[in-house]
């Protein structure tokens, strides 16, 4: 049998893992550097960079906590671009929308300014949301 196994078959089905084996499943999670895809509204956002000619780095690992869409370290700004779907407070159980507000919290403690967008709004107006990162920049 090749693939993942799933349901019954699986060693570990019914089993839970303990926090400490969540947090260090996190932590090594953070440490990695995945070959991320950008998806289409931080394909937007990075353009509209690219065209002012600013600076910035995509997907860095921030305070061992989440890996933003983009990041200027030096002025320790981070930018999210949330998908509505996904990031909406409404969307199952509300986890996705609980994590972000900690790492808001987690980012802010540590100095860090935060930018979020919602997809709709980049869609919407591209120029807008990359007006706002520049002013913050300068």
């Amino acid at each position: 049998m090749t693939g993942n196994i799933v349901g019954e078959k699986n060693p570990f089905y019914g089993h839970k893992h303990t926090e400490e084996t969540k947090q260090k499943i996190r932590e090594i999670r953070l440490k990695t550097k995945f070959k991320t895809k950008n998806t289409k509204i931080e394909k937007i956002l990075q353009e509209g960079l690219n065209k002012n000619n600013i600076k910035y780095k995509k997907h860095l690992t921030v305070c061992d906590i989440c890996q933003p869409d983009i990041v200027f370290p030096e002025k320790k700004i981070a930018v999210f671009a949330d998908g509505d779907y996904w990031h909406s407070k409404t969307h199952k159980d509300g986890k996705a929308w609980e994590k972000d507000r900690n790492q808001d919290k987690v980012l802010s403690q540590n100095g860090w300014m935060v930018l979020r967008f919602w997809g709709h709004e980049i869609k919407e107006s591209p120029q807008k949301c990359v007006n706002k990162i520049i002013g913050v920049l300068n």
